[in-house]
């Protein structure tokens, strides 16, 4: 039996959200692993997951600001692949509801992250109001960058999207697709290289799900 229409969308959408943690997280410098994405019958549920390693020697306090900067980046790219439209281009008014909403674990990890990036950089804030605005600035320009990197990759990200979605044929199976496969995939290569960012086994999940 086919997979209904409304639930293909529904794999296309999680499967695009997933490949943009990874491809960001990888043009960051961050190791990755699998995806997984699991349509959930027979409404509209789902859950995805991309492994991501958070681990990283950092010695130095702009060592821990660049890693914090780059992961916020890499929370805020799910939202923001989701979005995409048919030119390649975010739509803002969905991302920030996805980030809101279905998308809400990424985003209380990114204001934690936030957080730390405003007391390193502000650290004599003493009133609320400055402290709010520092930490808006701060939300603003990696928002901005997520969405560059975004798009910048959006053919990318919306042809291993299409790969991933084809895969979904029935509800509540989990459909992967390996770290090995995506860095054998030849527009990997072509934009990271041969040496692979394959996460190891103690690799972070980033999950979603309804």
């Amino acid at each position: 039996m086919a997979l209904p229409s409304h639930l293909r969308s529904i794999a296309k959408l999680v499967s695009r959200h997933e490949i943009g943690h990874l491809i960001v997280a990888r043009v960051l410098g961050f190791k990755t692993g699998d995806i997984t994405i699991t349509v959930i019958g027979p409404i509209d549920g789902y859950k995805g997951g991309s492994e991501i390693t958070l681990s990283q020697p950092l010695s130095s306090v702009d060592e821990v600001l660049k890693y914090s900067k780059n992961r916020v980046q890499t929370l805020f790219a799910g939202a923001l692949a989701e979005s995409l439209d048919k030119s390649g281009k975010v739509n803002l008014e969905y991302a920030n509801k996805c980030l809101n909403g279905d998308a809400k674990n990424d985003f209380a990890k990114a204001r934690e992250l936030l957080q730390i990036i405003r007391n390193i950089k502000y650290p004599n804030d003493i009133i609320e109001v400055e402290m709010n605005k520092h930490l808006n600035m701060i939300s603003d320009d990696l928002w901005e960058k997520a969405i560059l990197r975004v798009e910048s990759d959006c053919e990318l990200i919306e042809g291993l999207s299409d790969r991933l979605a084809s895969e979904v044929h029935a509800v509540n199976t989990e459909v992967r697709l390996t770290a090995k496969a995506i860095d054998e995939t030849p527009k990997i290569i072509e934009r990271f290289g041969l040496d692979t960012t394959g996460a190891d086994t103690n690799g972070a999940n980033l999950s979603h799900s309804l």
